[in-house]
């Protein structure tokens, strides 16, 4: 049996979160810029020339190679003999992108659908449940329960449950930390 610390696996993601953005393994970059010489139609050879330039910008700036970086996926493997101390896996992992999205400032787009930013209008009166939430729009639960799993992955909301409901609310210390970072950065 092999402990790991919960801590040790958010270092690690956290550490993986900015070369993820801003770099492409050889063989995925070599495939990019051999489909810009190979490719015949205009429009997807200009598209492919601009990821091209954006993959050297990032390389020569540090900079994410797109600048939406939009939600992070971790994929992991774990052996049976594998033991997680001090919390959870699936916690440490979540941890690890945020902190890597934030200490490496790149920008998380979650709350590009008008879902999502109505389900945070409707969070800003007070808590709901997914219900309640679901009320106010013509799609289904699943539907719902996925843009709920979507903010709470990106710690934009967060949820307790009571009983047999699960109730959601902003995490107000998130967007506080947003308008700070919004203020300093118009100057007031």
């Amino acid at each position: 049996m092999r402990d790991i610390p919960a801590s040790a696996v958010t270092a690690a993601v956290k550490a993986l979160c900015v070369p993820a953005n801003n770099q492409l393994p050889p063989d995925v970059e070599a495939a990019v810029r051999g489909a810009y010489e190979s490719e015949p139609w205009p429009i997807a050879k200009q598209t492919l020339g601009t990821l091209c330039q954006n993959l050297d910008a990032a390389r020569a700036t540090g900079l994410p190679i797109c600048q939406d970086t939009g939600m992070a996926c971790v994929f992991a493997e774990i052996g049976q003999d594998v033991h997680i101390t001090g919390g959870s896996f699936e916690e440490a992992v979540d941890e690890g992108v945020r902190q890597g999205y934030t200490e490496g400032y790149l920008r998380k787009s979650v709350v590009a659908d008008p879902i999502r930013r109505e389900i945070l209008n409707l969070l800003k009166q007070g808590r709901l449940s997914a219900g309640e939430i679901g009320e106010h729009f013509p799609v289904t639960a699943a539907s719902i329960s996925r843009h709920l799993s979507v903010l709470k992955e990106a710690d934009l909301i967060r949820d307790q449950r009571e009983g047999k409901f699960i109730y959601y609310q902003l995490n107000i210390s998130v967007l506080e930390e947003v308008m700070l970072w919004l203020s300093q950065l118009k100057g007031e």
